[in-house]
């Protein structure tokens, strides 16, 4: 468990880095034309797919640190019926 918990705050950190990514792409979705944000995103490529596989690394283990209580609420205010 403490391992995971500082696997957690390492890829935190690690996701940081990447926050350029989101401040050009989401923050304002109209600082960029459609051109720009491809031209963007081709140029980071490398950099959104790690930003996306460190998101789903963090995902997973804020979910496997939840307690099974916190899981069920989760999917129950999340969950479509």
């Amino acid at each position: 468990m403490e391992n995971k918990k500082s696997r957690l705050v390492e890829l935190l950190k690690k996701r940081e880095k990447f926050h350029y990514i989101v401040e050009e792409l989401f923050d304002n979705p109209f600082k960029l034309s459609e051109k720009e944000k491809e031209n963007f995103m081709e140029e980071h490529k490398s950099d959104i797919l790690e930003l996306k596989s460190i998101s789903d690394e963090i995902a997973d283990l804020k979910w496997d640190l939840m307690t099974p209580e916190q899981q069920k609420d989760y999917l129950e205010k999340y969950s479509e019926d």
